[in-house]
């Protein structure tokens, strides 16, 4: 979890940190995350098989605006307290990331793009568990 979370904050973290071009940090930063999420799920070297991108995309936000990891990390814990389900938390949480950055921040646009696409690659990650939780065979949490 660790690991897969430095994926995402420490590219964002070294752009937020020493990007001096002429492309605002925040935008490359936010750009750089969504590579990073991309990466974390299409890797080449494993033949663009890799993960669910949760774990990276929370790596990302840390760095770019920690609050929004607070308020969609309750949201994961409390899905999965209600419903046993860690993909729904998962699908909940990348959910709220957009959203409370657009109440939150509605001036960083990077942002709040950033995390609609991240949201998206992790929706698209979580495709067969939203069928089998739609057939009712997703393994709960115990």
């Amino acid at each position: 979890l660790l690991l897969d979370m430095a994926k995402g904050f420490i590219p964002v973290l070294l752009v937020r940190l020493f990007w001096k071009g002429p492309l605002p940090a925040d935008h490359l930063a936010a750009i750089t995350g969504i590579f990073a999420v991309i990466g974390h799920c299409f890797p080449i070297f494993l033949g663009f098989k890799g993960g669910k991108g949760v774990a990276t995309a929370a790596g990302v936000f840390l760095a770019l605006y920690p609050l929004s990891i607070a308020i969609a990390g309750a949201g994961f814990v409390a899905t999965v307290w209600v419903f046993k389900y860690v993909s729904l938390g998962s699908l909940v949480a990348s959910l709220l990331l957009p959203i409370s950055i657009i109440f939150l921040r509605p001036d960083k646009q990077t942002y709040i793009f950033s995390a609609w696409v991240i949201a998206s690659i992790i929706w698209w990650q979580h495709r067969d568990n939203l069928k089998r939780l739609v057939r009712g065979q997703e393994p709960r949490f115990k």
